[in-house]
């Protein structure tokens, strides 16, 4: 669990590569860069976070930071896998930091519309203790 309180705390509704809308908690955090948490929902009805990446970061800048779009880097990317129970106990959220090769987005057409995109994503495993250290740093 995190201590510090996002500015931004809301579901967030996002187009798939089809016609299948995914939702996903966002959480966003005032820091230099921003840092932005996306979380997969058990109940989402499309895509993963880590299907959309492509897709979804740009949409969150596009929706509430517009103005960081060009900007290098725009936000940290972290996506939240929250621990599973199984077997009567409960494991731990696990959290990636998602890097793209292009640092500002372009417009790619999928899907028959156009599309801001960083381009392919990669993803590097992120230990709360490094994610909880970000978020106090002045």
């Amino acid at each position: 669990m995190l201590d510090r309180r996002p500015i931004i705390d809301e579901l967030f509704s996002y187009q798939g590569l089809h016609a299948t809308s995914g939702i996903t908690r966002l959480r966003l955090f005032d820091t230099e860069p921003p840092i932005l948490i996306v979380g997969e929902l058990a109940d989402n009805p499309g895509p993963s976070v880590t299907n959309a990446a492509e897709y979804l970061w740009p949409a969150i800048l596009k929706h509430y930071l517009p103005h960081r779009l060009e900007h290098v880097p725009p936000g940290r990317f972290i996506e939240l896998y929250p621990a599973l129970e199984a077997r009567g106990r409960r494991g731990k959220d696990e959290y990636s930091e998602v890097l793209f090769a292009q640092p500002t987005p372009r417009v790619v057409i999928e899907g028959g519309r156009p599309r801001l995109s960083y381009g392919e994503p990669t993803w590097q495993p992120m230990p709360e203790h490094e994610l909880r250290r970000l978020l106090t740093a002045k």
